[in-house]
């Protein structure tokens, strides 16, 4: 069964959704355990919200590891 998320990683995932508006497609995302730490999240955590942001679309995934807002995060973050 899936897991529900906590209010603060509810907030979290709010607030990062924010930033990843914020920034150029081309930028690298802090790594998830900077990201976690910024949150008091674990990474483990972490990395399942970015799993979640990367199926709505609103970042990317490398192989590398490497995260990074998507194209298309810029239009849907930014809209009225």
């Amino acid at each position: 069964m899936p897991r529900k998320p906590t209010l603060l990683a509810r907030k979290a995932k709010s607030a990062l959704a924010d930033l990843i508006g914020q920034l150029p497609p081309e930028s690298a995302l802090p790594t998830v355990r900077e990201l976690g730490a910024l949150w008091d999240l674990h990474a483990s955590t972490m990395s399942r919200m970015l799993r979640e942001m990367e199926n709505e679309g609103l970042v990317w995934q490398s192989p590398a590891a490497d995260t990074s807002p998507s194209p298309a995060a810029a239009t849907i973050s930014r809209a009225p």
